[in-house]
C-alpha cells in the first residue's frame, strides 16, 4: 500500500528552475558509462517514485504539451537546450545522444539538435551564451517531441542509466524500500552522483548519505530524510530545489513507514502462532504411555523459531510459467504496450458472464500502468504498459467506462 499523499505538481516557475539546475562539475546523469547494470527500473523504484521524477522533470503531460508545447527549451541557469523528460543536451556526448534518440526522432531533427551538444550557459562568458541559447530555441521551435516519445526515451534510455549510476554510487540499496531508492534516484537525476564523494561543503549532506548507506544499518538509513531536508541550505528554504528535497524526504519516509508496517504485520502473525494453544497431550503422543509419578520427567529442549521474512524478501516470482494469470500470455516481456478499448471491456464482461447494472462500469486491471505519468479522461483508447505486481506498491489501473458513449476515464 502507499502511505501518504502524492505531492502537487511543480509550478511553471519551479519546473524551469529545476530543469535549469544541473551541477556541472559533478553531474554525470547524462554522461554515464556505456555499461548499464542489469537492474530494471521497475524493480529498483516504485511507480510512485517514477511519477514523482517525471512530474518534476516535465511538469506533467498537460504542462509539457500546453506550455512547453513538446518543443526544445532553454530553462535558464547553467543548462543547455533541453528536450523530452529532462534530457539536457548540454550534459551529453554526441554518440550518446544519437544512440538515445535514433529511431525516436527524424534524422533531420537529430542533426539539428546535435549541434547543441555540450553547449550550456555557464561561466565564463555566460551573457553571450544566454543570447545564443535564446536564439537556438527560436531556431529549433519547429521540432516537436511528442509526450509518448519523451516518456518512452526516459523509461527505456535515461532511466536504466540513472539506476545503474545510483547502484554504482551507493551500497546496500537492496535494503531500502522502492520509495527510498526512488527518492535517491531523483536526487541523482538533479545533482549527479559526484556529490557523494565530493569534498566541497555544498555536498556535505550527500557525503553523509553515502556514509549512512555504507553502514547498511536501518538506524543510519533512517537519518536520510533529515539529510535531504538539510540540503535546503544550499539554495534557500523558499526555492523549488529545497521543495524537491523536502518531497524526496517525504517519499523516503513513506518507504520507511511501509517497511515498519510490513514488519509489524509479520511480528503479529508470528506472535499469534506462538500463542496458539497446544494440541492435547494424547494427540501429541498417542503411542506413549503416561509416565508414573515416580518416573523422572525429562524436559525436551525448546525449539527456536526461525526468523520470519522481512520486507526485503517480498518479491514477485519472475517465472511467468508459475503464474496461472500469465502463463498463457505471449512472451512480450515487461514494458510491452497494448491498447485497451471499450469494446475490449465489453467483451470481457460478455465472456465472463458478469452481471453488471446499466450505467457506468468501474473496472480495475492488475499488473499494468497507464503509458505516461498522467490520468486519462474521456478517451476511446487507453495505452497501457505491461508490468508485474510486486506486492509493495500499487501496480494496477482503475477506471470508469461510459458504456453509452464508449469512452473511458482512468
Amino acid at each position: 500500500m502507499d502511505v501518504g499523499s502524492h505531492p502537487a505538481a511543480p509550478s511553471a516557475e519551479d519546473l524551469f528552475e529545476m530543469l535549469g539546475y544541473r551541477e556541472a562539475e559533478t553531474s554525470d546523469a547524462g554522461t554515464v558509462e556505456a555499461t548499464v547494470l542489469d537492474i530494471p527500473w521497475s524493480d529498483a523504484i516504485s511507480e510512485r517514485a517514477r511519477s514523482f521524477i517525471v512530474g518534476w522533470e516535465t511538469g506533467g503531460r498537460a504542462f509539457y504539451e500546453r506550455v512547453i508545447k513538446a518543443r526544445p527549451v532553454w530553462p535558464e541557469f547553467a543548462s543547455g537546450i533541453t528536450i523530452g523528460c529532462g534530457y539536457d543536451l548540454g550534459y551529453h556526448r554526441p554518440d550518446e545522444f544519437r544512440a538515445d534518440w535514433q529511431g525516436r526522432l527524424p534524422g533531420a531533427a537529430i542533426e539539428r539538435l546535435s549541434r547543441t551538444i555540450g553547449f550550456r550557459t555557464d561561466e565564463p562568458g555566460r551573457p553571450a551564451k544566454v543570447a545564443q541559447a535564446r536564439a537556438l530555441v527560436r531556431s529549433l521551435a519547429d521540432i516537436v517531441i511528442p509526450w509518448e516519445v519523451a516518456i518512452g526515451q526516459f523509461d527505456e534510455g535515461k532511466m536504466p542509466k540513472l539506476v545503474s549510476q545510483l547502484y554504482r554510487s551507493l551500497d546496500h540499496l537492496d535494503r531500502l524500500h522502492p520509495h527510498g531508492r526512488g527518492a535517491l534516484l531523483s536526487l541523482v537525476f538533479n545533482r549527479g552522483s559526484g556529490g557523494f564523494v565530493s569534498s566541497k561543503d555544498r555536498f556535505r549532506e550527500m557525503r553523509a548519505i553515502a556514509r549512512a548507506m555504507a553502514t547498511g544499518e536501518r538506524s543510519e538509513m533512517a537519518r536520510i530524510p533529515d539529510l535531504l531536508r538539510a540540503m535546503s541550505r544550499v539554495w534557500g528554504e523558499g526555492s523549488s530545489l529545497a521543495r524537491r528535497r523536502r518531497e524526496e524526504a517525504d517519499l523516503f519516509e513513506a518507504g520507511l513507514s511501509e517497511e515498519r508496517l510490513t514488519e509489524a504485520v509479520v511480528a503479529l502473525r508470528q506472535h499469534g502462532e506462538a500463542e496458539a494453544p497446544a494440541a492435547p497431550l494424547a494427540e501429541q503422543h498417542e503411542d506413549v504411555a503416561e509416565a508414573s509419578d515416580d518416573e523422572e520427567t525429562v524436559e525436551e529442549p525448546a525449539l527456536t523459531e526461525a526468523p520470519g521474512p522481512t520486507v526485503a524478501d517480498v518479491r514477485w516470482n519472475p517465472n511467468d510459467d508459475d503464474h496461472p494469470d500469465y502463463r498463457h500470455l505471449p512472451r512480450a516481456g515487461q514494458g510491452a504496450t497494448f491498447d485497451l478499448t471499450a469494446a475490449d471491456l465489453e467483451r470481457l464482461v460478455r465472456l465472463n458472464v458478469f452481471r453488471v447494472r446499466p450505467g457506468p462500469l468501474v473496472f480495475a486491471l492488475r499488473g499494468c500502468r497507464i503509458a505516461g505519468a498522467d490520468l486519462r479522461e474521456d478517451v476511446e483508447v487507453l495505452t497501457l504498459v505491461d508490468q508485474r505486481p510486486d506486492h509493495r506498491d500499487y501496480r494496477c489501473v482503475m477506471g470508469v467506462l461510459d458504456r453509452g458513449a464508449g469512452r473511458m476515464h482512468a
